[in-house]
């Protein structure tokens, strides 16, 4: 008799677990939000914010501005990440031509950098990025493969007008 009970103590647990899941699932799916900055605005805030990085580094490199690059796959409302939003997040990258000791001392200096600013740092190695506190992304990373050196940023999700498309 007691294995009966736990048995099905085990099952009402289970059950209890898979409705919180449930009920979780369902809040976390995101709402797209009213109004954002437009999309050209994001690219200026993502140059900047990419920028400042780059003054602030006393080493310099010959850095050049890949194309400016727009994204949707993050913007998405739902777990499954298939319910586009139709919001954008913006990219700037630069590149520079480096030798691993030179990507080393940037990379470390970068660092040292963002952790005086209070960015959260993610680091390893070769990559190392952080959000600003009005959450852009910042990151340099080094492709050893073909010494190179990329510094780039990317904003949060952007609606491209700024506002909303009108629900009809």
């Amino acid at each position: 008799m007691q294995r009966g009970r736990r048995g099905c103590a085990i099952a009402a647990g289970v059950a209890v677990l898979l409705v919180i899941i449930g009920a979780v699932a369902m809040c976390a799916v995101e709402q797209p939000p009213g109004s954002s900055m437009t999309k050209k605005a994001a690219y200026q805030r993502t140059a900047a914010v990419v920028a400042a990085t780059r003054n602030a580094v006393a080493e310099r490199l010959s850095w050049t501005r890949q194309p400016n690059n727009d994204y949707s796959g993050s913007c998405t409302s739902g777990m499954s990440g298939s319910d586009f939003t139709g919001q954008v997040q913006t990219e700037v990258e630069f590149t520079a031509p480096v030798r691993r000791e030179q990507a080393l001392r940037y990379l470390a200096e970068v660092r040292e950098l963002w952790a005086a600013r209070e960015y959260p740092v993610n680091n390893s190695s070769e990559l190392v990025s952080a959000r600003t506190a009005d959450d852009f992304k910042v990151y340099v990373k080094y492709s050893p493969a073909i010494d190179t050196l990329h510094l780039g940023g990317s904003s949060p999700c952007v609606w491209p007008s700024g506002e909303p498309p009108s629900a009809n």
